[in-house]
């Protein structure tokens, strides 16, 4: 994958000036404040494509919620999600963000924790044999990111884009609810998951994709992609 174009990751920080002479050295009990938490974050280095440092960021009770995905645990689980929606996924050929914006939205004295936003816009070529079709799809989205100044490590975050966006993206033609995504689920199946091949008693891949024929696209009420639907699969595949 790299020969892709991955375009510009925001590093929470490290690009701006946020005097590192400040080193975190463990929590006090001195009150916070939007300094303190911006020197301290930023020290941690976080960076959303760093997938090497993600042992470094987060830890086993660490979360990422998503209204459409549902919710996320552990160290594993968010890289799973975070690749899905990034230029290492087998559905996305180009990753460009247009725009990207980090704030320091307050801290929390009393739970020792600190808040920060992330708002960006991001350009998406998809992959034509993967989704419905090569295209270019605009997203807008946004990140919150709780950080614990007194562990140093990120506890909480919240993500999601916009619903014109997770509509088309999920349960379109032209996106997820596509016979070029099924066939990728299924052939992800058959070749790396053969005891659910198994399981499932299939024997081609035309019947498998036949199958999915019959599975909801995500955008049914509620919102949700993580159920028994064509959106959970595409996921899961990648």
């Amino acid at each position: 994958g790299h020969d892709r174009n991955y375009g510009q990751d925001r590093n929470y920080g490290h690009d701006r000036n946020y005097g590192h002479s400040y080193k975190h050295g463990g929590d006090s009990d001195e009150p916070l404040d939007v300094d303190k938490c911006i020197k301290a974050f930023s020290d941690l280095g976080f960076s959303t494509l760093n997938f090497a440092e993600y042992d470094k960021y987060f830890r086993d009770d660490t979360f990422a919620v998503n209204p459409v995905l549902g919710k996320y645990t552990g160290v594993d689980n968010i890289e799973e999600y975070v690749k899905f929606a990034s230029p290492f996924s087998p559905y996305v050929d180009s990753f460009k963000l247009l725009d990207d914006q980090v704030v320091a939205a307050g801290f929390d004295n009393d739970a020792r924790t600190c808040t920060f936003l992330r708002f960006m816009v991001t350009e998406y070529t998809t992959n034509g044999t993967t989704v419905g079709q090569k295209g270019v799809v605009t997203a807008s989205g946004s990140v919150k990111v709780v950080y614990s100044f007194k562990e140093n490590y990120i506890k909480e975050i919240y993500l999601g884009f916009t619903k014109d966006f997770e509509k088309w993206i999920w349960s379109s033609p032209e996106g997820f609810f596509s016979d070029n995504t099924r066939n990728f689920v299924c052939s992800v199946m058959k070749t790396s998951c053969p005891a659910t091949w198994k399981a499932n008693g299939l024997t081609s891949l035309f019947e498998c994709t036949e199958k999915m024929r019959v599975f909801l696209p995500a955008m049914t009420a509620p919102l949700h992609a993580d159920g028994y639907d064509s959106a959970c699969r595409a996921l899961h595949a990648s």
